[in-house]
């Protein structure tokens, strides 16, 4: 599966755990705000629970998207209308590419219609054994309450900044200083600050910054002045 994220290590534990039970939920519901890492979350758990004989080969798929029983719906800038939640429904309802699980991920559901969430709800009163529909959202609040408690909903929160900069060290990622002010301005959000990491031009504009202060710092050895009334 490769490295889990920090903050996410117990909900993946607690998957292992009721895969070798037998016991996987039909529809899951990760909640938390924009940059927690919700999405990561999710395609984690998909890869657990598609995973077969071939289990590297089926994490790579999912990591790509081009998992033939993963199924991925996002509202990107608009709502999620009604009519691309029946077109999931009757994907799900299809035997699946490879004879085992598939896994349909709902990304921001809480942008759903409320006609789409009642075409969903249908689907969930009535769940298909190898089947898993995952969702994310910001404002579970949107959602109808008939969807939530048929979910089992994990909270995910921002996680401690020394904990994040732990990670990411051991990830090796940037370097300790550009690290610091990641973290910082991520708020605790993993995704938001691997976003800072992996932007160049952040990295280019803060490298930029602090070679200007360093130049203002030794202009004023070289030129002191006092401030006079």
């Amino acid at each position: 599966m490769g490295q889990v994220f920090v903050g996410h290590e117990d909900y993946v534990r607690e998957f292992c755990q009721r895969k070798e039970e037998g016991a996987l939920p039909h529809c899951l519901l990760i909640t938390g705000p924009q940059g927690v890492g919700k999405a990561r979350l999710a395609k984690d758990l998909a890869k657990i629970y598609l995973a077969g004989d071939q289990k590297d080969q089926s994490d790579l798929q999912v990591e790509s998207g081009n998992h033939p029983d993963f199924h991925q719906l996002c509202a990107g800038e608009e709502t999620i209308k009604k009519q691309e939640i029946v077109d999931l429904i009757e994907e799900s309802q299809k035997t699946s590419y490879l004879g085992g699980r598939q896994v349909f991920l709902i990304q921001e559901a809480d942008q759903l219609t409320v006609q789409g969430q009642n075409a969903l709800l249908k689907t969930l009163e009535e769940p298909q054994s190898q089947v898993a529909i995952f969702l994310t959202a910001v404002h579970e609040g949107q959602l109808l309450d008939t969807i939530v408690s048929r979910a089992r909903v994990i909270p995910l929160h921002p996680v401690r900044e020394e904990d994040l900069l732990a990670w990411l060290k051991d990830q090796g990622y940037g370097t300790k200083e550009s690290l610091k002010d990641a973290v910082s301005l991520s708020g605790g959000c993993l995704e938001k600050a691997l976003a800072y990491l992996e932007d160049e031009d952040w990295i280019r504009l803060r490298a930029e910054f602090f070679q200007k202060i360093q130049d203002f710092k030794r202009k004023s050895r070289d030129f002191p002045f006092v401030l006079t009334e």
